[in-house]
């Protein structure tokens, strides 16, 4: 009898992974997909040949584009401080022009329509500004041995010290399972240059690292800038309600990057006066679709988020 439950245990967990292997086959061969901006973290699983952990841009999701009952489970979390204590939640897309996803909505349940994936954040993950460390299920991208490496190695003629985001290529299931099915890099690099390397005041770099012309939207305002606490959200700011002009589009030639010395806003200096010994990054994200439409150089455009190396205060700028 003994021997007889020792096989049937067996044979129900190869009936288990069968189905699972079957399941992700039959998602990335009829589901619908897209390009998931993401970065690579760190290589390397002795036990299951190379890979890459990999976090996304999708990972961390604003305030405002949570639904009601997300933002009600929110408060809650908060309130009761069960920081492990995870929730489930389902993350609408939308494509841009290049095909990567950006977030459309986050809730506690599916959309009615369109393409969605879920995902599980805990409560630290949970922040006044929005969620931060959502997890999909598809942390790390497995490749064949000996081949790890060379996905941490960004595209060549890349400045040192660049990020170029890696892309990944998802494919989803109709509940929302995301299956990884091949990668690219992204056309944009962003790296920065603190207040020690230049003239007393830290810079930006963005670099095209593609075959073609790029445009990038820096306003003088630098509202396409925003400030992140690793680990952690965006520092809340005020939404600026003023249109883009054509003289904010600044195009970026082939192999070519563009630098802009980085200002220090009241928000950012009381933080960096409350946590002089925390991280910090800078994050550029580009307009919307809407916002751009009228703007010279429209489908020149990059759109998504770049999120530069991590600095301390002491790294950044003369104050204004």
């Amino acid at each position: 009898m003994k021997t007889a439950a020792v096989v049937a245990a067996i044979v129900i967990q190869f009936a288990v992974l069968g189905w699972m292997a079957g399941q992700r086959e039959w998602i990335v061969r009829t589901g619908p997909s897209v390009w998931l901006c993401t970065a690579p973290v760190d290589p390397r699983d002795p036990f299951r040949g190379d890979y890459v952990t990999l976090g996304y841009e999708i990972s961390t999701i604003p305030a405002e584009k949570c639904g009601p009952a997300l933002r009600a489970k929110m408060d809650e979390m908060n309130a009761t401080r069960h920081w492990q204590q995870e929730t489930v939640i389902f993350v609408a897309l939308d494509a841009r022009e290049n095909g990567s996803a950006e977030i459309v909505s986050a809730d506690l349940t599916p959309p009615e329509s369109g393409l969605f994936i879920k995902g599980r954040v805990r409560g630290s993950g949970v922040h006044p500004s929005g969620l931060a460390g959502v997890s999909y299920g598809i942390d790390a991208f497995f490749v064949e041995q000996g081949r790890g490496r060379e996905l941490e190695q960004i595209p060549k003629g890349t400045p040192e010290g660049m990020r170029v985001p890696l892309e990944m290529r998802a494919a989803f299931g109709s509940g929302g399972t995301a299956v990884l099915t091949g990668y690219r890099w992204g056309a944009l690099g962003i790296g920065l240059k603190s207040a020690s390397e230049t003239n007393g005041t830290m810079e930006m770099i963005l670099h095209n690292v593609s075959s073609s012309p790029v445009a990038v939207v820096l306003p003088e305002d630098q509202r396409t800038l925003r400030l992140r606490e690793t680990p952690g959200m965006d520092v809340s700011e005020p939404r600026i309600p003023v249109p883009f002009t054509d003289g904010d589009v600044r195009v970026v030639a082939p192999g070519e990057s563009v630098a802009v010395p980085v200002r220090v806003r009241p928000q950012w200096r009381e933080r960096f006066e409350d946590k002089s010994w925390a991280a910090f990054q800078l994050v550029y994200t580009a307009p919307s679709a809407a916002e751009c439409a009228a703007l010279k150089d429209a489908d020149k455009i990059w759109r998504g988020s770049l999120v530069s190396d991590r600095f301390a205060p002491r790294d950044t700028v003369v104050e204004e």
